[in-house]
């Protein structure tokens, strides 16, 4: 019992329970603070260097404030924790990542990320004023915890994810869990392979986000009785000559088609038993990421 007690103990110091609206208030507030102020370094015409300086800083300073909040209590098999976003400067790519606290093998083929609610709702809030970005994000929080836009900010690194199906199991109802999904990470979709990552998103009681992903180990085939909307996408997403807006709206269309087929017909591949062991795997670590 002595030794239970003890490595509770040592569990309450890398993984605190989240604590209350000030330290993720006072989060918040300096990391506006040093977009504002990198904005006006590059209005004012600084170098580079000095810029990188800034930058390195603030994110140094931000890390620190995440981690009093969330831990950085470590996880077998895997580096970190790193935070994100990995940058503060206006249109890099790593300024868009949610904040929170990531956890990644080597070639990133499994990961782990936690943030808090009121986090990626800031960070949603932010996006949502950029016109170039998903609508998702205006549409609430909710929402956007359950997109495939949080997977991609959060664990996909600099790609994007695309949800193919969603999996009903009994595992995943309840619990927190607000989406267990299969589909594909990727920087170019253009000729949709079949999905190969898992990932999965959890609320905790204390308002803590976590979310996972993992490079599948079975092999996910094409399905037959799918391949006429697979067709009809590949075929909207290469005409070039077509007017823009209209074959963009056309491909969502056929693409949203595409994953409908996918998702109804996937319980009934010969893999699916060897697929829904593995998303029981990850349910299991995202809820206890030793």
């Amino acid at each position: 019992m002595k030794s239970f007690i003890a490595a509770c103990g040592l569990a309450a110091v890398l993984w605190p329970a989240v604590a209350a609206a000030g330290p993720i208030d006072d989060y918040i507030a300096a990391e506006d603070g040093y977009r504002a102020a990198l904005a006006k370094d590059v209005e004012a015409g600084k170098s580079d260097d000095d810029l990188a300086s800034a930058d390195s800083t603030a994110i140094a300073d931000l890390k620190s404030r995440l981690e009093a909040v969330l831990g950085n209590g470590p996880i077998a098999g895997l580096s970190g924790p790193d935070i994100l976003p990995g940058s503060l400067q206006d249109g890099y790519i790593e300024s868009y990542g949610v904040d929170g606290l990531l956890y990644a093998n080597d070639d990133l083929t499994r990961t782990y990320f936690v943030t808090t609610e009121a986090l990626v709702d800031h960070w949603r809030q932010w996006i949502a004023k950029s016109e170039d970005e998903s609508a998702i994000y205006s549409q609430g929080l909710a929402a956007t915890l359950t997109s495939d836009d949080i997977i991609t900010a959060s664990v996909s690194s600099d790609a994007a994810f695309t949800g193919f199906a969603d999996l009903d199991l009994p595992e995943a109802k309840g619990d927190g869990v607000l989406r267990l999904v299969v589909g594909l990470t990727a920087q170019d979709i253009a000729d949709l392979p079949p999905p190969q990552t898992l990932a999965v998103v959890r609320k905790g009681e204390d308002g803590r986000i976590a979310i996972a992903s993992v490079l599948l180990k079975t092999t996910i085939k094409p399905i037959a009785t799918c391949a006429k909307f697979k067709q009809q996408w590949l075929a909207e997403n290469a005409d070039a000559n077509a007017d823009p807006d209209v074959s963009i709206a056309k491909a969502q269309k056929l693409m949203a088609a595409y994953s409908s087929c996918f998702a109804s017909n996937l319980p009934k591949q010969p893999y699916y038993a060897a697929l829904t062991g593995e998303a029981r795997s990850l349910l299991a670590f995202v809820k206890a990421p030793r």
